[in-house]
């Protein structure tokens, strides 16, 4: 047990989930009377809270711990959580041999560290600042899908979801202090409840009926969902309640890669879940993730998915390019797409989506345009391409 008092310093380099860790990390360390520093090269013990659901990020996040090796003070500590130590342990090790846990094994910080406040009396939840104050709360951990490409499962495992009345306690102790925006978390937002007889509906039931003044964000939650719970999400998303506005990723648009993926829904059970919200709610805004280069994925496919990505006017988009990760199925399919096919394919579903910004905006000229995409400089694509 290391008994020293320290400074800490708490990095998170991962999805909202794993900020939302890392906070209730933050707030234990302060709940032992901690002292908080803002630069790592200050701390005697610094917390790398990693991501490894692609291995650009994997890269990213080693890239980072060789620079807080190389910058933090001779005599202090780094401890690695987060998913890397549970996706690429393996890969992990070659560059260090220090303390490790993953987002199954929080409670190892107690025994690591002389305690007044155990980790699981801080509640899961972090403040985002803005012009609207959000809470971010976590609602469970863990997946219930099995996607053959993720190795988010990995590190999480099966969903173990928290007890309602403590949700809703924490959505009323943010609402007491002014915030009116709350998002639910978790790596499978739809899976809640699942593993102790309850779901989703009954805590989204639970929530519409609080008299408190708030609305509420769902986090990304998959199709699957939405095909189980259909007619009861769209009821209660109906309420003054919930903003409209949800991330739904579709993936692919072929019938058979989404089978190979083990997504759980048809293209065409997306296509009308897509109509359905449209319909319902004019005004809503719905992201969504597009994989390409899954393995054996054909060009015929792959143009299905261009024909679905057209065919709605999403609010948000992100593309992937498909990585092996270790463990996960898909490792094992081939033939794998060569990187360039992957990239092409990515420029292509890139193109679709800067041809529909522009058209909304009705750009035509190329100087327009270029002036138009310097607020997207983050997307890596050859203006050429487009005109």
């Amino acid at each position: 047990m290391i008994t020293k008092q320290n400074l800490f310093y708490v990095e998170s380099l991962g999805c909202i989930a794993n900020q939302v860790d890392s906070n209730r990390i933050r707030h234990f360390f302060l709940a032992n009377d901690w002292v908080e520093v803002k630069s790592p090269l200050c701390a005697d013990t610094i917390i790398l809270m990693t991501c490894a659901v692609t291995k650009t990020s994997e890269t990213h996040n080693i890239k980072r711990l060789e620079e807080l090796k190389y910058l933090k003070k001779q005599d202090s500590q780094i401890i690695i959580g987060g998913c890397l130590p549970a996706i690429n342990k393996d890969e992990l090790k070659k560059s260090f041999n220090g303390l490790l846990f993953t987002p199954k094994s929080l409670k190892l910080l107690d025994s690591l560290f002389a305690k007044k406040v155990l980790i699981s009396e801080i509640s899961p939840v972090l403040t985002e600042q803005g012009s609207k104050p959000m809470q971010s709360i976590r609602i469970s951990t863990g997946c219930w899908g099995k996607c053959s490409f993720c190795a988010i499962p990995y590190a999480n495992g099966r969903t173990k979801s928290r007890k309602i009345n403590e949700i809703m306690k924490d959505i009323q102790s943010a609402v007491k202090t002014g915030i009116k925006q709350i998002k639910l978390v978790s790596e499978d937002v739809g899976a809640y409840g699942l593993d102790f007889n309850s779901s989703i509906i009954e805590l989204l039931k639970n929530i519409v009926n609080e008299k408190n003044d708030f609305s509420v964000f769902l986090d990304t939650i998959n199709f699957c969902w939405f095909k189980k719970f259909k007619i009861e999400l769209l009821d209660l998303l109906d309420s003054d309640k919930f903003i409209k506005s949800l991330c739904i990723p579709v993936q692919s648009g072929s019938n058979r890669i989404l089978k190979s993926m083990k997504r759980g829904y048809s293209i065409e059970e997306a296509d009308e879940i897509y109509s359905i919200l449209h319909d319902k709610f004019p005004s809503i805004k719905i992201s969504t993730d597009f994989l390409v280069g899954f393995p054996t994925e054909t060009e015929k496919e792959f143009y299905e998915t261009v024909t679905f990505f057209e065919r709605f006017d999403f609010n948000h988009v992100q593309i992937f390019t498909y990585e092996d990760r270790p463990n996960v199925e898909s490792l094992k399919l081939k033939p794998k797409i060569p990187d360039l096919i992957k990239e092409q394919r990515r420029q292509i579903l890139l193109k679709t989506k800067i041809r529909k910004l522009l058209k909304d905006a009705d750009v035509h000229s190329k100087k327009d345009m270029e002036s138009f995409l310097s607020t997207y400089s983050h997307i890596p694509i050859n203006l050429n391409m487009i005109l």
